[in-house]
């Protein structure tokens, strides 16, 4: 799955729960709050952060993991999920 991470000055816990509700995740950092989306999502929810009044500070694309990768690659191969 493609992920996109955006850092934001702030969130509503109506706009918290819209991302929640697309499989995203909303943590808060010190620089401001972590929303990590499917790229499916990234500029409907962009919009309505600065909809809201917030600055999107960083949008940056996620890549999976070696682990990750590893796992999808081996475990598909001998029918391990």
């Amino acid at each position: 799955m493609d992920r996109v991470e955006l850092l934001s000055t702030g969130v509503t816990p109506e706009l918290e729960q819209r991302i929640r509700d697309a499989g995203g995740a909303v943590s808060s950092g010190d620089t401001g709050v972590l929303v990590t989306v499917n790229v499916a999502h990234k500029r409907e929810i962009a919009q309505a952060l600065w909809a809201a009044g917030f600055d999107v500070l960083h949008m940056m694309p996620l890549r999976e993991s070696l682990e990750e990768l590893y796992m999808k690659t081996v475990g598909s191969e001998s029918g391990v999920a």
